[in-house]
């Protein structure tokens, strides 16, 4: 992905700038998406077959006294392009509205989506299919 007017030595930045940008737009448009702390980091987990995309964590940040969660995009899908990447920040904007709403959307210690989390995927704009695993 290239980040107009970014050079090397603020690309990480610019590219966190973008990320903001397209959360606040999100949240433009479903107003239940909470501000969040965004960050970019490895998506690879300790095992050879665990990668994440992104993450919903609540509560993870204290920006100036205020408990904010915190989203994380993989770096390793950056590779993905501009879409996929969106689709990404909708699926844990999803999570964002569940946790604005204290809305259970997650099973099995948080490792399978629910139909919760369908139904407010689909209010964000995803299209969701339920995996045969």
């Amino acid at each position: 992905m290239t980040i107009a007017g970014a050079d090397d030595t603020g690309a990480a930045s610019a590219l966190v700038a973008v990320l903001e940008a397209t959360w606040a737009a999100i949240a433009a448009h479903h107003p239940e998406v909470p501000a969040v702390v965004v960050v970019v980091a490895a998506g690879s987990g300790r095992r050879s077959n665990e990668l994440k995309w992104g993450h919903f964590a609540a509560s993870r940040w204290d920006v100036a006294g205020d408990s904010r969660p915190e989203v994380l995009i993989g770096g390793e899908g950056l590779q993905r392009g501009p879409v996929p990447v969106l689709g990404t920040l909708l699926h844990e904007a999803a999570h964002g509205i569940a946790s604005t709403r204290d809305v259970q959307d997650t099973s099995r210690q948080g490792r399978y989506h629910n139909s919760a989390f369908r139904r407010l995927a689909i209010e964000v704009g995803l299209d969701v299919a339920q995996d045969g695993s």
